[in-house]
């Protein structure tokens, strides 16, 4: 039974950590496991058992923090060792007590450090590390109400920025557009729950001492006494809340960006479409062109071999950028993927190739063969290239596709005489 909430723009608040995403998942991936073990794998099922108890008692954590301390308006986040909060849980019984360990755990020196350190990390934080690293100098002097008026601007320009096409910062949007996917942050006693006093309106001026991120009345200077570290420490956690939110936030649309799961004729296509390039290489029959044939210079990979040795010694890295393995350049800019193939080769030198033939060994595998001198040492020339096709899956041989190096490794490309004889 899903007992997550909808919010008015349709995302699921979570009424339980156990209703994350992720953790129902898992739990269809371990009972699947469990099923499993009735017929194979059966010394598996003490760790499939750990697993699923190391897994509850994680959810079991969160919803533990939500009921001692949501009601006082804190977030449980990935900033706290879980560890940390298992101490505060189990050494306290009362949401003041609790409070008062979490704070602590805020003010520790030590957090100060690790925690600038991974907000410098994040976009949009980064460009304002200077007003963070003022509000931690703030909150360790004491000057909770200066920290606190930082980190309000610091969030509302972090969520504006966070998404451009929206350009609303925190302070101008309701919770329910805060609710995290698949986040700890997303529980209903979560961010959205600490933002209700964030977001209140306060008009008429409040002159006893607060304990809430009161945004609105700190701002427009309604709320005047909320200098206190609860208050500071608050703005902290919120923060923490929001950039967690905008982890989760990314992650879903990329979630949502990927393709949805094939159909059933597009599997029975695939698997066949396997099976005929399975079949492919099993009848495949290695064969060799040598120097004295005729067709040798016009050979594929005697080509791209000839051209791979001329780049590197004129160290043309931007000429060498199409001969190396896809996975590894990716989808890197040009000026980037060269340096990345300087950063291979330019170290070390290579002189007098001879290139003596090419062995077709598999389908989509050749090795060019011959002697070249690498860093000093000559000995024989073994280079491994793999056709691959324009999306970068192998290429049987009678396919259109180009030949790539398999390794960049230059010390590699030489083998000993031991190697060749047992070869």
């Amino acid at each position: 039974m899903d007992d997550s909430s909808d919010d008015a723009s349709g995302t699921a608040s979570y009424r339980s950590a156990h209703d994350l995403p992720s953790f129902v998942e898992m739990r269809q991936q371990l009972k699947a496991l469990r099923a499993l073990t009735l017929f194979v794998m059966r010394g598996k099922r003490s760790e499939i058992a750990e697993l699923e108890t190391r897994m509850n008692e994680m959810a079991d954590r969160v919803d533990a923090f939500y009921d001692r301390l949501g009601s006082r308006h804190w977030v449980f986040n990935d900033w706290i060792s879980a560890s940390e909060i298992d101490v505060i849980l189990d050494q306290t019984s009362t949401p003041e007590e609790a409070e008062h360990r979490l704070i602590e755990l805020y003010r520790n020196p030590e957090a100060t450090k690790w925690h600038l350190l991974r907000l410098r990390g994040v976009s949009g934080l980064r460009e304002r590390q200077h007003l963070l690293v003022r509000a931690r100098e703030d909150y360790d002097a004491g000057r909770f109400d200066a920290c606190t008026l930082l980190l309000i601007s610091l969030m509302d320009g972090f969520v504006n920025d966070f998404e451009a096409n929206e350009r609303h910062g925190l302070a101008a949007r309701d919770a329910d557009q805060m609710v995290a996917w698949d986040s700890v942050t997303g529980h209903h006693l979560g961010l959205t729950n600490a933002l209700k006093p964030f977001l209140k309106p306060i008009k008429k001026r409040i002159d006893e001492e607060v304990f809430e991120v009161h945004r609105h009345g700190i701002v427009h200077g309604s709320v005047v006494n909320f200098n206190n570290v609860v208050v500071a420490t608050k703005a902290w956690n919120l923060l923490f809340a929001v950039v967690d939110w905008s982890i989760a936030t990314t992650k879903k649309a990329t979630e949502d960006a990927k393709p949805p799961p094939p159909t059933l004729r597009e599997t029975f296509g695939r698997l066949a479409e396997h099976g005929r390039r399975k079949k492919a290489r099993e009848v495949f029959e290695s064969w060799t062109i040598s120097r004295e044939s005729e067709a040798f210079d016009s050979d594929e990979v005697v080509i791209q071999t000839e051209l791979f040795f001329q780049t590197w010694q004129k160290k043309q890295w931007g000429r060498l950028v199409p001969l190396m393995p896809p996975q590894l350049i990716g989808q890197k800019p040009s000026g980037e993927a060269a340096e990345y193939t300087k950063s291979w080769f330019d170290m070390h030198e290579v002189t007098d190739v001879v290139l003596e033939r090419v062995e077709y060994t598999q389908s989509s595998v050749a090795e060019a063969r011959g002697k070249a001198t690498i860093d000093g040492t000559t000995g024989n020339l073994r280079l491994r290239w793999v056709r691959y096709d324009n999306e970068g899956n192998l290429a049987l041989n009678d396919e259109a596709g180009t030949w790539h190096l398999a390794v960049v490794a230059p010390r590699t490309y030489l083998v000993d005489e031991v190697h060749e004889q047992q070869k």
